[in-house]
């Protein structure tokens, strides 16, 4: 699975805004209606989200997150281990309901 793929794949659903696109990082805000899309995406790429979940996280899971700003109530994380490649997907709801950020990272 190749991070590049996963990001084509989400930056075809389109953005309100990009604020930022590297080798390893992407971070952009969607308009909430486009939330069922982007989800469809990342669970073809990463396969079903780990959070929300009743279950407490993995350590491995946490230690990858940990320097992202962590995960909490409300929000979405996917999460893939591949061989020694991680992909995480965070998805922040913002508090007027229209628009989510979404943060994807390769480690």
């Amino acid at each position: 699975m190749q991070f590049s793929e996963l990001k084509a794949g989400v930056k075809s659903i389109g953005f309100s805004e990009l604020r930022k696109d590297s080798d390893n990082y992407l971070e952009a805000v969607i308009v909430t209606y486009k939330a069922g899309e982007l989800c469809h995406v990342l669970e073809t790429f990463l396969g079903p989200a780990v959070w929300p979940s009743e279950n407490k996280l993995s350590p491995q899971i946490e230690d990858a997150i940990r320097g992202s700003g962590g995960i909490m109530e409300g929000q979405t994380l996917y999460f893939l281990r591949q061989d020694n490649n991680t992909l995480l997907t965070m998805l922040w709801p913002w508090g007027n309901g229209e628009h989510i950020t979404v943060k994807i990272i390769q480690q």
